[in-house]
Protein backbone atom coordinates (compact mmCIF):
# COMPACT_ATOMS: atom_id res chain seq x y z
CA UNK A 1 0.00 0.00 0.00
CA UNK A 2 1.38 3.53 -1.12
CA UNK A 3 0.97 6.08 1.92
CA UNK A 4 0.47 8.91 -1.15
CA UNK A 5 -2.70 7.01 -2.29
CA UNK A 6 -4.65 7.61 1.11
CA UNK A 7 -4.79 11.80 0.79
CA UNK A 8 -6.56 11.12 -2.93
CA UNK A 9 -8.71 7.93 -1.64
CA UNK A 10 -9.76 10.34 1.56
CA UNK A 11 -10.85 13.86 -0.81
CA UNK A 12 -12.60 11.27 -3.03
CA UNK A 13 -14.55 9.45 -0.14
CA UNK A 14 -16.08 13.15 0.81
CA UNK A 15 -17.02 14.29 -2.47
CA UNK A 16 -17.90 11.13 -4.15
CA UNK A 17 -17.14 12.69 -7.36
CA UNK A 18 -14.28 11.87 -9.67
CA UNK A 19 -14.17 15.24 -11.15
CA UNK A 20 -14.30 17.12 -8.01
CA UNK A 21 -12.18 15.27 -6.03
CA UNK A 22 -9.39 15.96 -9.01
CA UNK A 23 -10.32 19.81 -8.78
CA UNK A 24 -9.43 19.28 -4.82
CA UNK A 25 -6.40 17.63 -5.50
CA UNK A 26 -5.27 19.95 -8.14
CA UNK A 27 -4.84 17.15 -10.74
CA UNK A 28 -6.51 15.96 -13.40
CA UNK A 29 -8.71 12.65 -13.31
CA UNK A 30 -6.83 10.31 -14.85
CA UNK A 31 -4.21 10.26 -11.77
CA UNK A 32 -6.85 10.06 -9.57
CA UNK A 33 -8.68 7.34 -11.44
CA UNK A 34 -5.16 5.50 -11.48
CA UNK A 35 -4.41 6.09 -7.37
CA UNK A 36 -7.52 4.55 -6.41
CA UNK A 37 -6.99 1.48 -8.84
CA UNK A 38 -4.02 1.16 -7.41
CA UNK A 39 -4.76 0.81 -4.17
CA UNK A 40 -7.42 -1.19 -4.41
CA UNK A 41 -5.00 -3.71 -6.02
CA UNK A 42 -2.59 -3.24 -3.36
CA UNK A 43 -6.00 -4.01 -0.49
CA UNK A 44 -7.41 -6.70 -2.84
CA UNK A 45 -10.83 -5.14 -2.53
CA UNK A 46 -13.31 -2.75 -4.41
CA UNK A 47 -13.39 0.74 -2.10
CA UNK A 48 -15.98 2.09 -4.38
CA UNK A 49 -19.05 0.79 -6.45
CA UNK A 50 -18.95 2.72 -9.82
CA UNK A 51 -22.66 3.43 -10.30
CA UNK A 52 -24.23 5.45 -13.79
CA UNK A 53 -24.93 8.68 -11.84
CA UNK A 54 -21.50 8.45 -9.73
CA UNK A 55 -19.83 6.51 -7.00
CA UNK A 56 -20.42 5.03 -3.29
CA UNK A 57 -17.99 3.73 -0.99
CA UNK A 58 -18.74 -0.56 -0.13
CA UNK A 59 -18.59 -1.51 3.03
CA UNK A 60 -14.81 -1.91 2.64
CA UNK A 61 -13.90 1.22 2.04
CA UNK A 62 -16.46 3.08 4.44
CA UNK A 63 -14.23 1.02 6.50
CA UNK A 64 -10.89 2.03 5.45
CA UNK A 65 -11.70 5.56 5.49
CA UNK A 66 -11.57 5.20 9.36
CA UNK A 67 -8.22 3.66 9.17
CA UNK A 68 -6.65 5.67 5.94
CA UNK A 69 -7.49 8.92 8.15
CA UNK A 70 -5.92 8.06 11.41
CA UNK A 71 -2.72 6.62 9.59
CA UNK A 72 -2.91 10.12 7.95
CA UNK A 73 -3.14 12.22 11.29
CA UNK A 74 -0.02 9.76 12.69
CA UNK A 75 1.98 10.53 9.56
CA UNK A 76 1.58 13.93 10.29
CA UNK A 77 2.51 13.91 14.17
CA UNK A 78 5.11 11.59 13.15
CA UNK A 79 6.48 13.84 10.79
CA UNK A 80 6.31 17.12 12.59
CA UNK A 81 7.75 15.19 16.15
CA UNK A 82 10.79 14.00 13.82
CA UNK A 83 11.45 17.44 12.83
CA UNK A 84 10.94 18.96 16.47
CA UNK A 85 13.76 16.48 17.51
CA UNK A 86 15.80 17.47 14.60
CA UNK A 87 15.69 21.02 15.54
CA UNK A 88 16.20 20.44 19.70
CA UNK A 89 12.22 20.84 20.61
CA UNK A 90 11.53 17.21 21.26
CA UNK A 91 13.45 14.39 22.95
CA UNK A 92 15.09 13.55 26.68
CA UNK A 93 18.33 16.04 28.14
CA UNK A 94 19.93 14.27 30.65
CA UNK A 95 21.78 16.56 33.30
CA UNK A 96 24.17 16.05 35.77
CA UNK A 97 24.42 17.80 38.90
CA UNK A 98 27.18 17.79 41.93
CA UNK A 99 25.76 17.85 45.43
CA UNK A 100 23.98 21.69 45.76
CA UNK A 101 25.91 22.80 43.12
CA UNK A 102 24.79 25.66 40.99
CA UNK A 103 21.91 26.54 43.73
CA UNK A 104 21.99 29.92 41.53
CA UNK A 105 22.98 29.90 37.97
CA UNK A 106 21.93 26.05 37.12
CA UNK A 107 17.82 26.55 38.26
CA UNK A 108 18.06 29.79 35.90
CA UNK A 109 19.32 28.03 32.95
CA UNK A 110 16.47 24.90 33.26
CA UNK A 111 14.20 27.26 34.05
CA UNK A 112 14.63 29.25 30.86
CA UNK A 113 15.56 26.25 28.87
CA UNK A 114 12.30 24.58 29.72
CA UNK A 115 10.00 27.70 28.84
CA UNK A 116 11.74 28.01 25.01
CA UNK A 117 11.27 24.00 24.50
CA UNK A 118 8.50 22.99 27.00
CA UNK A 119 8.34 19.24 24.99
CA UNK A 120 12.17 18.57 26.23
CA UNK A 121 12.37 15.96 28.97
CA UNK A 122 14.89 17.12 31.56
CA UNK A 123 15.79 14.27 33.46
CA UNK A 124 18.30 15.36 36.61
CA UNK A 125 20.81 13.06 37.75
CA UNK A 126 23.51 14.17 41.44
CA UNK A 127 26.34 12.55 40.26
CA UNK A 128 29.61 13.93 41.20
CA UNK A 129 32.12 15.19 38.98
CA UNK A 130 33.96 11.94 38.59
CA UNK A 131 30.68 10.00 38.02
CA UNK A 132 29.78 12.69 35.70
CA UNK A 133 32.75 12.04 33.47
CA UNK A 134 32.17 8.56 33.42
CA UNK A 135 28.51 8.65 32.52
CA UNK A 136 29.34 11.30 29.69
CA UNK A 137 32.02 8.43 28.04
CA UNK A 138 28.98 5.81 28.28
CA UNK A 139 26.88 8.29 26.98
CA UNK A 140 24.91 7.87 29.75
CA UNK A 141 24.58 11.76 30.28
CA UNK A 142 23.83 14.86 28.06
CA UNK A 143 25.93 17.31 30.05
CA UNK A 144 26.89 17.93 33.60
CA UNK A 145 27.81 21.00 35.94
CA UNK A 146 30.87 21.24 38.02
CA UNK A 147 33.93 23.09 39.06
CA UNK A 148 37.09 22.18 38.28
CA UNK A 149 36.93 19.66 36.01
CA UNK A 150 39.97 18.10 34.53
CA UNK A 151 41.25 17.73 31.04
CA UNK A 152 39.83 14.82 29.07
CA UNK A 153 40.48 14.45 25.56
CA UNK A 154 36.97 13.25 24.84
CA UNK A 155 34.90 15.96 26.71
CA UNK A 156 34.45 19.70 26.41
CA UNK A 157 34.46 22.12 28.88
CA UNK A 158 32.74 25.77 28.78
CA UNK A 159 32.24 28.24 31.69
CA UNK A 160 28.38 28.10 32.37
CA UNK A 161 28.74 31.10 34.93
CA UNK A 162 31.05 32.77 36.93
CA UNK A 163 30.26 33.47 40.64
CA UNK A 164 31.68 35.12 43.65
CA UNK A 165 33.25 34.32 46.89
CA UNK A 166 31.86 34.25 50.04
CA UNK A 167 32.86 33.82 53.98
CA UNK A 168 29.77 32.20 55.46
CA UNK A 169 29.62 33.35 59.13
CA UNK A 170 27.75 32.92 62.48
CA UNK A 171 25.59 36.07 63.22
CA UNK A 172 27.85 36.34 66.56
CA UNK A 173 31.29 36.55 65.35
CA UNK A 174 32.52 39.59 65.01
CA UNK A 175 33.37 39.47 61.72
CA UNK A 176 29.94 40.28 60.76
CA UNK A 177 30.23 43.34 61.37
CA UNK A 178 32.57 43.92 57.90
CA UNK A 179 30.75 44.43 54.93
CA UNK A 180 33.76 42.35 53.30
CA UNK A 181 36.00 40.18 54.40
CA UNK A 182 40.08 39.47 53.66
CA UNK A 183 41.97 36.75 53.75
CA UNK A 184 44.00 38.77 56.42
CA UNK A 185 40.59 38.58 58.56
CA UNK A 186 40.45 34.85 58.36
CA UNK A 187 44.14 33.97 59.62
CA UNK A 188 43.35 31.98 62.17
CA UNK A 189 39.95 31.82 61.89
CA UNK A 190 38.52 27.59 62.53
CA UNK A 191 37.53 27.12 58.32
CA UNK A 192 34.67 24.89 57.46
CA UNK A 193 36.12 24.00 53.56
CA UNK A 194 34.32 21.38 51.41
CA UNK A 195 34.86 19.18 48.99
CA UNK A 196 36.49 17.16 50.50
CA UNK A 197 36.83 14.09 48.24
CA UNK A 198 37.59 15.78 45.02
CA UNK A 199 41.26 15.46 43.03
CA UNK A 200 40.75 19.46 42.98
CA UNK A 201 37.94 21.68 44.43
CA UNK A 202 37.24 24.37 46.29
CA UNK A 203 39.53 23.67 48.92
CA UNK A 204 42.23 23.69 47.39
CA UNK A 205 41.59 27.27 45.93
CA UNK A 206 41.30 28.41 49.23
CA UNK A 207 44.78 26.61 50.16
CA UNK A 208 46.34 28.07 47.59
CA UNK A 209 44.97 31.52 48.21
CA UNK A 210 45.76 31.58 51.65
CA UNK A 211 49.50 30.34 51.11
CA UNK A 212 49.85 32.27 47.88
CA UNK A 213 50.13 35.60 50.52
CA UNK A 214 52.55 33.72 52.80
CA UNK A 215 50.01 32.20 55.64
CA UNK A 216 48.32 29.18 56.15
CA UNK A 217 44.02 28.48 56.55
CA UNK A 218 43.57 26.65 59.91
CA UNK A 219 41.17 23.93 58.77
CA UNK A 220 38.84 22.93 61.45
CA UNK A 221 36.48 20.85 59.36
CA UNK A 222 36.67 19.28 55.70
CA UNK A 223 33.40 17.96 54.42
CA UNK A 224 31.77 16.80 51.72
CA UNK A 225 29.28 19.62 50.11
CA UNK A 226 28.05 22.94 51.09
CA UNK A 227 25.29 21.92 53.06
CA UNK A 228 27.24 20.41 55.32
CA UNK A 229 30.06 23.49 55.55
CA UNK A 230 26.90 25.97 56.25
CA UNK A 231 25.35 23.46 59.00
CA UNK A 232 28.57 23.28 60.57
CA UNK A 233 28.48 27.16 60.37
CA UNK A 234 25.09 27.67 62.10
CA UNK A 235 26.18 25.43 65.06
CA UNK A 236 29.27 27.23 65.55
CA UNK A 237 32.12 25.41 64.58
CA UNK A 238 33.91 27.49 62.43
CA UNK A 239 33.63 29.85 59.01
CA UNK A 240 32.64 28.40 55.53
CA UNK A 241 33.99 29.59 52.41
CA UNK A 242 31.25 29.20 49.66
CA UNK A 243 30.43 30.59 46.78
CA UNK A 244 27.19 33.09 45.66
CA UNK A 245 25.12 29.87 44.85
CA UNK A 246 25.92 28.81 49.00
CA UNK A 247 24.33 31.98 49.97
CA UNK A 248 20.97 30.83 48.89
CA UNK A 249 20.91 28.61 51.75
CA UNK A 250 19.52 30.38 54.35
CA UNK A 251 19.82 28.32 57.60
CA UNK A 252 19.03 30.34 60.73
CA UNK A 253 22.03 32.15 62.13
CA UNK A 254 24.43 32.42 59.49
CA UNK A 255 25.41 35.35 57.64
CA UNK A 256 27.05 35.69 54.16
CA UNK A 257 29.86 38.13 53.76
CA UNK A 258 31.83 38.80 50.29
CA UNK A 259 35.65 37.39 50.56
CA UNK A 260 37.61 40.49 49.17
CA UNK A 261 40.66 38.69 47.59
CA UNK A 262 42.41 38.80 43.91
CA UNK A 263 43.41 35.63 43.48
CA UNK A 264 40.13 34.16 45.19
CA UNK A 265 37.72 36.76 43.87
CA UNK A 266 35.13 34.16 42.12
CA UNK A 267 34.65 30.70 40.93
CA UNK A 268 33.91 29.05 37.30
CA UNK A 269 30.77 26.81 37.39
CA UNK A 270 31.56 24.73 33.84
CA UNK A 271 29.45 22.69 32.01
CA UNK A 272 31.22 19.51 30.79
CA UNK A 273 29.89 17.15 27.53
CA UNK A 274 31.28 14.76 25.05
CA UNK A 275 33.21 16.65 21.95
CA UNK A 276 31.74 14.70 19.61
CA UNK A 277 28.09 15.35 20.79
CA UNK A 278 25.98 16.63 17.41
CA UNK A 279 22.46 16.33 18.76
CA UNK A 280 20.40 18.91 18.10
CA UNK A 281 19.36 18.89 22.08
CA UNK A 282 22.89 19.52 23.45
CA UNK A 283 22.94 22.58 21.02
CA UNK A 284 20.09 23.88 21.98
CA UNK A 285 21.01 23.53 25.55
CA UNK A 286 24.16 24.78 24.75
CA UNK A 287 22.93 28.03 23.11
CA UNK A 288 20.88 28.31 26.37
CA UNK A 289 23.65 28.45 28.92
CA UNK A 290 26.18 30.83 26.15
CA UNK A 291 22.94 33.72 25.94
CA UNK A 292 22.54 33.04 30.11
CA UNK A 293 26.13 33.65 30.38
CA UNK A 294 26.68 36.77 28.44
CA UNK A 295 24.20 39.05 29.94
Amino acid sequence: MNLQHLKPFIVLTEELNFHKAAKRLNITQPPLSRAIMQLEESLGVSLFLRLPKGIELTAAGRAFRDYALTILELADIASEQTVQTAEGYSGRLDVGLFNFGGLQSVPHILAHYHRARPDVKICIHNLSKAEQITALHKRQLSIGFCRFPSADPDISIDRASREAVYVALHVSHPLCQLSEISLEDLEGEPLILYPNDAPYGLRHEVCSAFRSQGMYPTIEHEVDDVMSCITLVASEFGVGITTHSGTYLKLPGVEYRRLKNNMLNSIDLNCIYRSDDTSPLLASFLEVIRELRDI
